[in-house]
């Protein structure tokens, strides 16, 4: 049986999301009080609501970001600010908060992170736009560097935006609050002089505009688990449709449910007992129930599941139920433009107001809303990967005190995988989330402070490099940039590179496994295919097999991390391209270089595209700066301007050709190119 909703007509609320609800209920006090980011109030709202301790009391209390000016988190003594952190109630020992509801992992922060979900972020358009819903990173990049045209109107977000800043991280772009200067295509306020805010669609006026948007924002704004300011607009990250979202599959395949207008004295939480007393005339008569056309799929399945069979004379059996408008014309099926009055509701399919919603359908919907169903929403995020792999996606986390990971209740709540608040992955997906892949892993607070905003060190074009893999390292290279062995070069010369003033690069082997590195055995046969050619040691790695080779990486990663290198070079991240032994994609390619982006920069490292150069249009959001091995003896360089365009360095080497030959090539560019022996010993011979 079809899963069926009720409409009831909405209108549009514009104007300023209130905070989201202090903890309410019992008892007034819990054990883990929060503050933090708005980026997960909501979920933490409703997970506040669910997790308990083994007695059954509630011990999360989240406190909004906005709201009065001072909280009351415990019983006494703890009367503070509503933006108290973390970090003040450890310095202060005021016992207030113990934990906070954080966007990121900041740089010079000590604490434990722990994910628990990842937001995703989409660029919103209205729906009589002419703008594609399948943008790619570089067409989006060029749209918001001024270089796509006159007919697009991108807006941001006003400047210190959590959305704003994690989309143009995304897209490679530096943002300032000189952006809209630097840029004069792009706005961030509007018409009237006033900024852009964060996720609010009814901004656009144009429909050659787009604005970035997060993807949890507008999936409860559309159910109304927030207050609508969608306005006539529509989500696309790069794909046909709103990311990832479908039927809510925790709903039984009979659910019911309906919505109200906002200025509706009905209640939002009628039981399908309650809506079969209102559709037989059994209810107040301030509903004003409808029903489609005699024979439509809906409201015969909407009927039944509320015990009641429908017949051709159905509204003659119950007159305060009509299946005409005003004019007698019939209602027509999943029609939520029909409905005129607050009084009023009627069944829709889910299915059929998704496509609507997408566009994908004639869009029938005018002001309704879907609703939730015995508390559930109707819509949620859907659970595959494919529904999960947006363009622009991060990582949100809990933010604990590191010395209380192994106490209680913060143990049992927060941290590891069977965690409390792990375990509720079917909540976090109903608020438009994703469940993180190590959920509850600790995460600690990035030790050096980051070079630039976006957390990490951002390579600009024209810096000057050394690239030297063999033989003793010699630090009189005056080179900007030390690209350099993760084994092989120690802490102290790490350290004496950063004394010197230069940068840092980590070389990493990520699709093969070298047979004399030390950890070698630690990569199962399984994994292991063609030997690399022309280099007998190396085994080419199935990067398929994410679940075997990501925490691999990762201790490599983290490795250059505690060394203190400032970015990862990824090698051989083209082995789709390869002869590989393995039946490898290039959506294989993407999801796995994807992987190991996130695993550089959640250690506040950049990480370097390397060779790739067949996916530089998806992955320049991803990657921070490129490494190139002979474009000119392959006439390829021109592929690389993309990054130079987006303002990320391309470090490039040629092995034959004669810098005589190479740097007018490549000097015109922005590359930053050298000429090097392939064994990668110190020898080096710049454009001058």
């Amino acid at each position: 049986m079809p899963r069926i909703l009720l409409l009831l007509c909405t209108a549009v609320l514009f104007g300023v999301l209130p905070a989201s609800a202090d903890p309410q209920g019992t008892p007034a006090y819990r054990q883990l009080a929060g503050t933090g980011s708005p980026v997960t109030e909501l979920v933490l709202d409703r997970l506040s609501e669910s997790v308990t301790d083994d007695t059954g009391n509630k011990v999360i209390a989240s406190y909004g970001s906005t709201g009065s000016a001072s909280i009351t988190t415990k019983q006494a003594g703890c009367v503070v600010s509503r933006s108290h952190t973390l970090a003040q109630s450890v310095s202060a020992a005021d016992g207030c908060v113990q934990f906070q509801r954080a966007g990121a992992v900041p740089a010079g922060s000590g604490g434990a992170y722990l994910p628990f979900a990842v937001e995703r972020i989409g660029y919103l358009t209205r729906n009589d736009s002419g703008i594609s819903r399948a943008l790619t990173t570089a067409q989006l990049t060029a749209i918001y560097t001024c270089q796509a045209g006159t007919a697009y109107r991108p807006l941001l977000p006003r400047f210190g935006s959590e959305v704003r800043a994690r989309f143009l991280q995304r897209l490679g772009i530096a943002d300032s609050a000189a952006y809209t200067g630097l840029h004069p295509c792009v706005a961030d306020t509007a018409a009237d002089g006033q900024p852009v805010l964060e996720n609010v669609g009814a901004q656009l006026t144009d429909p050659w505009q787009l604005v970035p948007h997060s993807v949890s924002a507008f999936l409860n704004q559309t159910q109304q688990q927030a207050p609508n300011r969608t306005g006539t607009t529509r989500l696309d990250v790069g794909s046909a449709a709103v990311p990832g979202l479908q039927p809510n599959t925790n709903l039984p395949a009979d659910a019911v449910d309906y919505v109200l207008r906002r200025d509706s004295p009905l209640s939002a939480k009628l039981t399908p007992q309650q809506l079969g007393l209102i559709y037989s005339c059994q209810a107040a008569a301030a509903y004003r129930p409808l029903l489609p056309q005699f024979g439509a799929v809906t409201r015969t399945a909407f009927l039944r599941a509320l015990g009641l069979t429908d017949t051709v004379d159905f509204t003659s059996r119950f007159p305060c139920v009509h299946d005409t408008t005003a004019t007698g014309a019939p209602i027509g099926e999943n029609t939520g433009s029909a409905l005129v009055s607050p009084q009023e509701l009627m069944p829709h399919s889910i299915d059929a107001y998704l496509r609507q919603l997408n566009q994908a359908a004639v869009d029938l919907r005018g002001k309704s809303r879907l609703a939730n169903w015995a508390g559930t929403p109707p819509i949620a995020l859907g659970s595959g990967p494919d529904q999960l792999a947006t363009r622009v996606s991060y990582e949100v986390y809990n933010e604990v005190p590191m010395s209380a990971i192994g106490s209680e209740p913060v143990a049992s709540v927060f941290v590891g995988g069977q965690s409390k608040i792990c375990a509720q992955a079917r909540l976090i997906r109903d608020y438009g989330l994703a469940p993180a892949t190590g959920c509850g892993q600790v995460v600690e607070g990035a030790l050096a402070a980051p070079a630039t905003g976006s957390g990490w060190w951002q390579p600009a074009p024209g810096m000057s490099w050394q690239w030297q893999l063999t033989g003793t390292l010699d630090l009189s290279v005056g080179a900007e940039v030390y690209d350099v062995d993760f084994e092989m070069t120690s802490a102290a010369q790490v350290a004496a590179l950063h004394a010197q003033g230069r940068k840092a690069v980590c070389y990493v082997d990520v699709g093969a496994v070298e047979l004399s590195r030390p950890d070698a055995a630690s990569f199962p046969a399984a994994v292991r295919g063609a030997v690399v050619d022309g280099w007998p040691d190396e085994r080419w790695l199935d990067i398929r097999q994410l679940s075997v080779l990501e925490p691999l990486m990762a201790r490599r990663f983290q490795l250059c991390r505690d060394k203190g290198f400032d970015a990862v070079e990824a090698d051989q991240d083209d082995a789709f391209a390869e002869n590989s032994g393995f039946p490898l994609t290039a959506a294989d390619q993407l999801a796995y270089n994807r992987m190991l982006a996130e695993l550089a920069h959640s250690r506040g490292m950049a990480i370097g595209l390397k060779n790739d150069l067949a996916q530089i249009p998806q992955l320049l959001g991803e990657f921070d700066f490129a490494i190139n091995e002979e474009c000119a003896q392959y006439a390829e360089c021109g592929a690389l301007s993309a990054f130079i365009h987006a303002g990320k360095a391309v470090f490039h080497a040629e092995y034959t050709l004669p810098a005589s030959r190479f740097c007018p090539i490549t000097r015109p560019l922005g590359l930053s190119s050298i000429k090097k022996n392939l064994g990668l010993d110190a020898y080096r011979e710049t454009c001058g």
